[in-house]
């Protein structure tokens, strides 16, 4: 997180130069369906995947427990925020190429150089998103291999490590033939995927929950 705050606020104020408010007009040209898709593949990744946190909260200690859901929505309010300022720093330096480029901020980034010797800032954005993703990929690693060993009942979960990293690394191989492939499934199947399969359900359990605890405190 902190690596990935410190690029965009380096990227931000470097491209501020570049930046021309008039392409952010006119407001919509394309109608509201592309602020819609936006919305229901952001909510997808990276909002809805916040729910796999919920399986390591319990390893929270006792003393921070009382704020680590202030915690959390205070990164995730930040989170926002972080989007929407990648969102306005590309569309105003990018202009109509902002939504065709892949890792807009990336692409940015080499639009920046200062003088003949602050060149190739681009390399700070590649650096914080190879962290954060092997940061992800590391605690989502840890969820589903203790999730797995508390489904088959194991003592020991170190067993299952391997064996789980091994057939992810298999399956980020063999999944997807082409790079379209991957585009149709992560801005259109996997969204779907979090919000049927994660965030529903887990909404309502919460909603059981507060029902079950309004009732019994009736």
């Amino acid at each position: 997180m902190g690596s990935m705050l410190l690029a965009v606020a380096v990227i931000f104020i470097l491209a501020i130069p570049l930046a021309r408010p008039e392409t952010l007009l006119p407001l919509f040209p394309e109608g509201i369906m592309p602020i819609l898709h936006g919305f229901y593949f952001s909510f997808g990744f990276p909002f809805g995947e916040l729910v796999l946190f919920a399986v390591i909260l319990p390893f929270v200690r006792k003393e921070s427990r009382r704020h680590a859901g202030k915690w959390l929505f205070a990164m995730t309010a930040l989170s926002g925020f972080l989007l929407l300022a990648v969102i306005l720093i590309t569309e105003m330096t990018l202009g109509p190429l902002a939504g065709d480029r892949r890792f807009s901020l990336y692409a940015v980034g080499r639009l920046i150089k200062i003088g003949d010797f602050m060149i190739g800032l681009e390399a700070i954005v590649g650096i914080a998103l190879i962290a954060g993703c092997f940061m992800k990929a590391a605690v989502v690693l840890y969820i589903l291999n203790y999730t797995a060993s508390r489904f088959f009942g194991l003592d020991d979960d170190k067993p299952l490590l391997p064996a789980i990293a091994f057939i992810s690394f298999l399956l980020s191989v063999t999944m997807f033939q082409s790079e379209a492939e991957f585009d149709e499934a992560v801005t259109v199947f996997w969204p779907f995927i979090v919000i049927t399969v994660v965030v529903f359900p887990m909404l309502l359990a919460a909603l059981v929950t507060l029902a079950k605890r309004s009732l019994g405190k009736g």
